[in-house]
C-alpha cells in the first residue's frame, strides 16, 4: 500500500460516474509519480493502467478536473530534454505510443479541438516529442498530427503556438518530412494556405510567415522545397502591395522576416530575384518623411547590399542610388537622436560594403565631402551616450572592411584627427578615453573600433605611437571585470597578432612589447597572476 492507495484503488475510482471521486484519484496518481524514483512509476503506472480510463477524464466542464488530468499525463508521457539524446527503453516505449497507439492518436486528434488551452497544450506538448526522439517520420504516417501542428501555429495562446513553431522548425531538418509538409495537396501546407489567406488578423499572418521562414532556413532542401511551394511570395507580395504602409505594422514585421532571409545566400538569391531591393528602395523615397518605416527600409537594404557577394556593384547599380545615399544623411543631419543613430548605423555597413558608397565620405581629391564631415563631427558628441556608442561602432564596422582599400581608410582616419579634432586630440586619445568609462557598452564599442585599428600595420602604429602604454594596457587582465570583456579585448589582442604575422615590417614593434603580446596570448584572457602564484607553489612542493 502506499499513502495514497494502490494503483488498483485508483483505477476502480477513474471508473467511477463519481467527479469527486475521479479527482480524488487523479491527486493520488500525482502521489504515486511524485515519488522519488520517478521513472519507475512512470513505467509502472503505463503498464498498468488502462490508458483509455485517462482520456475519459477529460470529457467535464471541470476545470479543476482538466488541470489535474493534464497534469497526470504530462507527467506519464515526460521525458527530460536531456534524455531524448540517449532515449532507453521505457522512454522510447512512449514515444512508440505516441506514433503507433491508435486509441493515443485518436484522443490527440480529438483533443486538439477541446476548448481548454490545458488540454490544447497536452496534445502539441505530446507531438513535440517525435521530432526531438527523431521520428519526424511518423508524420508521414498520420498526417493528421501534421494539421493539428498548423493550426497550432494560430492558437489564441502564445505559448502553444511557440511550441508548435518550435517543432515544426525540428521537423524541417529531415528531408523526407519537409517535402511531405510542403506537397501541394498535403494537410500542413493546405492548412497553412488557408490560414494565411482567410486570416484577418495580421499576428496570425505573420506567425505563419515567421514559421515558413524559419523551417526554410534549415537547410539547402528546405529553402527550395518551401520555395518551390511559393508560400514565401507572400512576403514579396506584401511590400509590393501598394496599400502595404497602411498597416505599418504588418510591414514592418514582413521587412523583419526579409531581413532574415537576406541573411542567408539562397534566401537572398530569391530576394534578387523578385527585385525585393528596388522595392525597398521604392518604399524609402515614399516614405522617407516616416521616420520609422524609412528607418526599418533603410536597415533592410543595408542588410541586403551587405549580404550580396558583389556588394559594390550592387549598391552602385540601383538607378535610385544617389536618392538613397540623399535620405540617408539627410537623417544623420537632422535633430532626432533617433534618426542619427539608424543612420549611422547603415552608414557603417553601406560604407564598408561599397567603394561607391564611400565616395559619399571621401571624394575623388581625397577631400571629406560634407557628408563625411557631418559623419565624422560626431565623435564629439561625446554627451550623448548611445550616439557615441553607434558611432564608434560605425566607424568600427568601417575599419573592419575588406573591399575598401586599407589606404582610403587610413586616409578617413588622417581626416578624422586633422580636420574635426584639429590635431589638440586624436582618434586614439579618444578610443582610450572611452575605455575609462564604466558603461560595458561604451567599452565594447571601443573594442570594436580598435580590433579594426589591429586589422591594418598602420592602425597597430597609430595606437603604439599616440599611446605608448598600448600594449601594457591591452596585455593586462585587471584592465576588465567581467568575463565578456575580457574575452573581447583578448580577441582584439589576436586580430593584433594576427596582422603582425603577416606584415613584412619588423619595426611595427619592439621585440620586448611582442613578447609580452605572445606571453598574454598563451595564459589566455582569463589569466588570474594569483592563480599562477599558487600554481608555482604547489608544483616546488
Amino acid at each position: 500500500m502506499t499513502q495514497s492507495g494502490t494503483l488498483n484503488d485508483q483505477i476502480q475510482l477513474l471508473q467511477s460516474a463519481d467527479e469527486t471521486k475521479i479527482i480524488q484519484s487523479l491527486k493520488d496518481l500525482q502521489t504515486i509519480l511524485a515519488g522519488f524514483k520517478f521513472k519507475e512509476q512512470q513505467k509502472r503506472v503505463l503498464e498498468q493502467l488502462p490508458i483509455g480510463l485517462l482520456f475519459n477524464c477529460f470529457q467535464t466542464n471541470n476545470i479543476k478536473q482538466l488541470e489535474l488530468i493534464c497534469k497526470v499525463m504530462h507527467k506519464l508521457f515526460f521525458i527530460d530534454d536531456q534524455d531524448f539524446r540517449n532515449l532507453n527503453n521505457d522512454q522510447m516505449k512512449i514515444i512508440d505510443m505516441i506514433s503507433q497507439d491508435d486509441q493515443l492518436a485518436s484522443f490527440l486528434e480529438l483533443g486538439w479541438q477541446h476548448p481548454s488551452p490545458l488540454v490544447r497544450d497536452l496534445v502539441v506538448d505530446q507531438l513535440s516529442k517525435l521530432p526531438k526522439a527523431g521520428r519526424q517520420d511518423t508524420l508521414l504516417n498520420r498526417q493528421q498530427y501534421a494539421k493539428i501542428l498548423a493550426l497550432a501555429i494560430s492558437d489564441p495562446e502564445l505559448s502553444i503556438s511557440r511550441r508548435a513553431h518550435n517543432t515544426c522548425v525540428l521537423l524541417s531538418n529531415n528531408e523526407n518530412v519537409v517535402s511531405f509538409l510542403y506537397q501541394p495537396n498535403s494537410p500542413f501546407s493546405t492548412t497553412i494556405r488557408d490560414l494565411y489567406q482567410s486570416s484577418h488578423d495580421d499576428t496570425i499572418k505573420m506567425r505563419i510567415m515567421e514559421l515558413v521562414v524559419d523551417m526554410s532556413l534549415q537547410s539547402t532542401h528546405s529553402f527550395q522545397v518551401i520555395k518551390e511551394s511559393n508560400i514565401l511570395m507572400n512576403l514579396i507580395h506584401l511590400i509590393n502591395d501598394p496599400r502595404a504602409s497602411e498597416n505599418v505594422l504588418e510591414l514592418l514585421n514582413g521587412m523583419e522576416l526579409i531581413q532574415q532571409l537576406a541573411s542567408n545566400q539562397q534566401g537572398l538569391l530569391f530576394l534578387n530575384e523578385n527585385g525585393a531591393l528596388s522595392t525597398c528602395v521604392k518604399l524609402l523615397l515614399e516614405h522617407s518623411e516616416d521616420p520609422i518605416l524609412s528607418g526599418f527600409t533603410l536597415n533592410l537594404i543595408a542588410s541586403i547590399v551587405q549580404s550580396s557577394p558583389h556588394q559594390d556593384d550592387y549598391i552602385s547599380n540601383q538607378p535610385s542610388s544617389s536618392k538613397i545615399y540623399e535620405k540617408l544623411f539627410l537623417k544623420l543631419k537632422s535633430n532626432s537622436d533617433v534618426n542619427v543613430k539608424i543612420a549611422l548605423k547603415v552608414i557603417g555597413i553601406l560604407c564598408s560594403c561599397s567603394c561607391h558608397a564611400f565616395g559619399q565620405l571621401v571624394n575623388q581629391d581625397h577631400q571629406l565631402t560634407s557628408n563625411g564631415e557631418a559623419y565624422l563631427s560626431l565623435i564629439e558628441r561625446s554627451s550623448d551616450i548611445e550616439i557615441m556608442v553607434t558611432f564608434i561602432h560605425s566607424l568600427g564596422e568601417l575599419l573592419h572592411s575588406n573591399v575598401i582599400p586599407s589606404d582610403d581608410l587610413k586616409l578617413l582616419v588622417d581626416l578624422l584627427n586633422v580636420e574635426i579634432l584639429k590635431g589638440y586630440q586624436s582618434l586614439v586619445s579618444n578610443l582610450f578615453d572611452l575605455l575609462k568609462d564604466p558603461f560595458p557598452e561604451m567599452r565594447m564599442a571601443a573594442y570594436h573600433l580598435m580590433d579594426g585599428l589591429c586589422k591594418r600595420v598602420w592602425g597597430i602604429e597609430m595606437l603604439v605611437r599616440q599611446h605608448a602604454l598600448f600594449v601594457d594596457f591591452v596585455v593586462n587582465n585587471a584592465t576588465e571585470i567581467t568575463k565578456e570583456l575580457k574575452e573581447v579585448k583578448y580577441s582584439v589582442v589576436e586580430t593584433l597578432w594576427e596582422t603582425l604575422l603577416k606584415s613584412n615590417d619588423k619595426n611595427v614593434m619592439s621585440g620586448v612589447d611582442k613578447a609580452k603580446i605572445k606571453i598574454y596570448l598563451q595564459r589566455g584572457p582569463l589569466y588570474v597572476h594569483a592563480e599562477a602564484a599558487v600554481a608555482i607553489a604547489t608544483e616546488s612542493r
